[in-house]
């Protein structure tokens, strides 16, 4: 078994999306009264059918890459072990260096998330209203 592989067995995210994809759909409404409202967005995206992403298909020279991309941000903690029902395929770019860019195609997932109703503030805006303000 790989150390990827013991870190996946016992991950956090694994245990609560299991606990949550065992919930009834009214257990999981009820759920909302219970987390706090940032995290009701995250529930109406759990509560949706997964959308099926397939791989793209690599090279072996990529498929090392990828295994080392892995490992190495997996010890310094930037990412961490999942099993969720979620998941998008990865690809890599290249630079114009020649360098590979790790990238993750997020287009199935985002077409699941709630989308913002209202735009953010423009920034020269709030500035334009702030100024002059003595406390904030």
């Amino acid at each position: 078994m790989s150390e990827l592989d013991k870190q996946l067995a016992g991950s956090k995210d694994d245990v609560y999306l299991n606990e949550i994809s065992e919930m009834t759909e009214d257990e999981r409404k009820d759920l909302r009264t219970k987390v706090p409202r940032e995290f009701h967005d995250f529930l109406d995206v759990f509560n949706r059918k997964a959308a099926e992403s397939w791989l793209y298909p690599m090279s072996q020279f990529k498929l090392e890459k990828t295994k080392e991309y892995l490992e190495e941000n997996l010890q310094k903690g930037f990412i961490t072990p999942s099993n969720a029902p979620y998941a998008s395929p990865i690809l890599f770019a290249q630079k114009s260096n020649g360098d590979l860019q790790f990238c993750i195609d997020y287009q199935k997932l985002n077409a699941l998330t709630k989308k913002d109703r209202y735009p953010l503030p423009l920034i020269d805006e709030t500035l334009a209203r702030i100024s002059g303000c003595k406390f904030i």
